[in-house]
C-alpha cells in the first residue's frame, strides 16, 4: 500500500529544509528508501502498477461474434490462443450475452451496448 499523497510533500519539504533523510524517515515513520526516492522524483504521485496488454481485441471480437454466431467459446478461444473463460469474460465486458434457443429456433448473441437511441 502506498503512502498518502499529503505525507509525501511534507517529508520532502522537511528533508530539504533540515537535510537529514535518516532522521526524517524516523520522524514520519517511512522507510529510508521511500524518502530517497521521493527526493529524487519531480512528481510525488504514486506510480501506477505495471500492466500487460490484453490478448483479446474487443473491437475485433464483437464483429466476429456477429459474423459467426454459431461458433463455440472453446473454438474462439483456440483461434486466439486463450482459455474459453477469457472469451466469456471479454463478452461480459463488452456486454454481449448469449440468448438461449427457444423451442422452435436457434440461439443468438445479443449486444447490450448503449446505442444512440437509448440516450
Amino acid at each position: 500500500m502506498s503512502y498518502s499523497i499529503d505525507l509525501r510533500p511534507r517529508v520532502v519539504n522537511h528533508v530539504r529544509s533540515e537535510g537529514n533523510k535518516i532522521e526524517d524517515s524516523r520522524i514520519y515513520k517511512v522507510s529510508l528508501w521511500c524518502v530517497n526516492e521521493w527526493c529524487k522524483r519531480a512528481d510525488l504521485w504514486p506510480k501506477s502498477p505495471p500492466g500487460r496488454p490484453r490478448k483479446i481485441d474487443w473491437q475485433e471480437l464483437e464483429p466476429d461474434i456477429q459474423a459467426n454466431p454459431d461458433k463455440l467459446l472453446r473454438e474462439r478461444a483456440h483461434e486466439l490462443g486463450v482459455w474459453p473463460n477469457a472469451i466469456w469474460s471479454a463478452c461480459r465486458q463488452i456486454k454481449i450475452t448469449y440468448k438461449k434457443p427457444s423451442l422452435s429456433g436457434t440461439g443468438s448473441w445479443i449486444s447490450h451496448s448503449v446505442s444512440q437511441e437509448d440516450t
